[in-house]
């Protein structure tokens, strides 16, 4: 239990529900797929109401609501269930120190002393019971008393947080800094110690006294239960690594750490360690782990170390002359998603062999931070929006008139390779020449060119379009949509609507529909997954190429999010389904982590039309054999 503030008052009526614990921030919780949901506090006190009834005869688990309703800051409104606990409970301290915590809380520490001095009549005296009993006696007034028994409770448990942490308080504010330090070592000096060596090796390290620090550290780790307490390593590699001493916080923290007794809580200071010493396989490998865990409320601060982890691999890579960059063209026909053998396929006509063939090109925008210098960076929204664009416009042109089409990714070979982009746009003749090549050995060559190109000014995008006819070069329309850089939606219906016209006029292609399959926030949310599927089947062309590719785990749970937000989208359920089958080995633990939640999202909600074939697709992603 956490370290409960001084109480003071002595006038004890039954305490009714407070009105300030149903106000302030709402309850952040997460559903069965990880998402986050913000509940109000007044609706979340009605969920813990139910789920106190559904346990009210299963200690444990009432136990633990209990526990989590004063986490949320229901003191109060836990007493009735503190009851209930203290009557079916085999384990007498728990329920005992819990009503007592509720007296304490809710300003009735006279009460409090009835239940732990009853409670210590029964069952006798344990550390817990005794250091909520000092806080009792303290918030009676008796500070004498409260002490002694504090102390007590320290001989009996003195690696408690609460009450080692409250000991030292007393001392140092009464008496001063090395009043403070002598506490600890009282409790240090106890046989069962090992926490308090915590503080004094804090202190040492203040002073620049390492070696001490060290030996308290070692002290403290031989002392302590195994597996070693999540608490334990956590201020360990913290106070180690914010005095700059990062190779013993690995040799000291490494061999105790266990990612799912540990979590989060010590692997961040680890991560960071790796990171700053340049060791970033290990941190690679410790990512991984936590990763595997699917734990939605570590997902932020993991997002943030695997963009550091990524900036670090590209700090260290040797930068290559712009003359010395090898460059390839993907190509991607129709839509990106709908490979030419997947059975879906079936449900889209087949387009004729005379069909009009358009080739898309995108990769290119301008921006007064761009420059013209070659670099190798992380990903950012324009660059995304240049690849993902041309994916898109091919996606509706291809699924909704007779037109074939092709998309254009310029793909560095080199090293671990990369997206390539341009900051100034093509010229008509190398766009033709681009298209010209890139079909000229298949039985269909490009009829025209659709380019798209962004000008970025501060935080406002333009999109221009240019079409062209490759027959002849011919520059046939072009047009412009501004929009801001965090929603292409805004500029989607005009952009769509024009694009339609373009192609009908010039080109006498008929597009059925001026409309995306999504609209508004979760189009924007689809182009950031499209490209992203993209990136994914770059980064497994080849096994040198791996690391290009930036937080594999965001970019599964975001699909996984994108499916739930859009369930009769078959678009992303598709990219869903290839970019797990593009992991599965290289991120084997991850997918096969993330399998459950997938599954339930195909059973839950089915895409009727074509559920057979999804079905299909799903389970020979996940079958060894395919």
């Amino acid at each position: 239990m956490k370290f409960f503030k001084k109480l003071i008052g002595k006038d004890e009526p039954a305490a009714p529900a407070s009105p300030s614990s149903t106000e302030g921030d709402p309850i952040r919780v997460y559903d069965n797929y990880g998402r986050e949901l913000l509940i109000p506090r007044k609706e979340w006190l009605k969920v813990l109401f139910d789920n106190l009834q559904k346990v009210w005869n299963s200690p444990d688990e009432l136990s633990g609501h209990i526990v989590q309703g004063l986490q949320d800051g229901f003191d109060a409104e836990m007493e009735d269930a503190a009851k209930q606990l203290q009557r079916i409970d085999p384990n007498k301290e728990r329920s005992s120190t819990l009503l007592a915590v509720i007296y304490l809380q809710t300003k009735r520490p006279k009460q409090a002393q009835v239940v732990l001095m009853d409670h210590i009549k029964r069952h006798g005296e344990s550390g817990v019971v005794l250091t909520n009993l000092a806080k009792a006696e303290s918030a009676l007034g008796d500070e004498e008393k409260s002490l002694a028994t504090l102390w007590r409770a320290m001989e009996l448990d003195p690696n408690q947080e609460n009450g080692m942490g409250w000991y030292e308080v007393i001392h140092r504010e009464k008496n001063g800094e090395a009043a403070g330090l002598d506490a600890l070592k009282r409790v240090a000096a106890i046989p069962t110690s090992w926490r308090a060596q915590l503080w004094i090796a804090r202190h040492a390290l203040s002073q620049g006294q390492l070696d001490q620090a060290l030996e308290l550290y070692r002290q403290s780790l031989d002392r302590a239960p195994k597996p070693t307490p999540a608490d334990l390593l956590t201020q360990l590699s913290g106070d180690l690594g914010n005095t700059g001493h990062l190779i013993q916080l690995l040799d000291l923290t490494v061999p105790h750490f266990d990612v799912q007794h540990h979590g989060l809580q010590v692997g961040n200071n680890l991560i960071k360690a790796a990171i700053d010493t340049g060791q970033l396989d290990l941190a690679r490998q410790w990512l991984d782990q936590l990763q595997v865990q699917q734990r939605p409320d570590w997902r932020e601060t993991l997002g943030f170390w695997e963009a550091e982890l990524h900036k670090a691999r590209l700090s260290i890579m040797d930068p290559l002359p712009k003359e010395k960059l090898n460059c390839s063209l993907l190509s991607i026909e129709g839509a990106l998603w709908l490979p030419e053998d997947h059975a879906v396929r079936s449900h889209f006509p087949a387009k004729a062999e005379d069909a009009p063939h358009i080739v898309l090109i995108g990769s290119t925008f301008e921006s007064n931070n761009l420059g013209n210098e070659v670099k190798i960076g992380p990903v950012n929204n324009t660059g995304r929006y240049s690849r993902a664009l041309p994916l898109l416009f091919s996606e509706h042109i291809y699924l909704r008139s007779p037109a074939r089409t092709t998309t254009l990714i310029p793909w560095i070979t080199n090293g671990a390779g990369g997206f390539a982009l341009s900051g100034k746009p093509y010229d008509d003749a190398a766009l033709v020449e681009q298209a010209r090549q890139a079909t000229a050995s298949g039985s269909h060559p490009a009829d025209y060119v659709l380019y798209s190109h962004l000008i970025v000014r501060g935080e406002n995008v333009t999109l221009q379009f240019r079409l062209l006819r490759c027959i002849d070069g011919k520059l046939l329309a072009e047009s412009s949509h501004p929009f801001p850089e965090i929603g292409f939606y805004h500029a989607a219906s005009s952009a769509f609507t024009d694009l339609c016209n373009l192609l009908s006029k010039h080109a006498e292609v008929s597009v059925t529909s001026n409309k995306p399959t999504l609209e508004g926030s979760e189009l924007d949310h689809y182009l950031l997954r499209l490209e992203q599927t993209l990136a994914v089947g770059c980064s497994t062309m080849e096994e040198r190429y791996a690391t290009s590719l930036s937080n594999p785990a965001e970019i599964l749970d975001g699909m996984l999010h994108l499916s739930l937000q859009n369930p009769k989208h078959l678009p992303s359920r598709m990219i869903l389904l290839r970019t797990l089958r593009k992991l599965r080995k290289p991120q084997a633990q991850l997918t096969s982590a993330i399998r459950t939640k997938v599954e339930k999202l195909f059973q839950e909600f089915p895409i009727v039309s074509v559920q057979t074939e999804l079905n299909h697709e799903l389970l020979s992603v996940f079958d060894e054999k395919h």
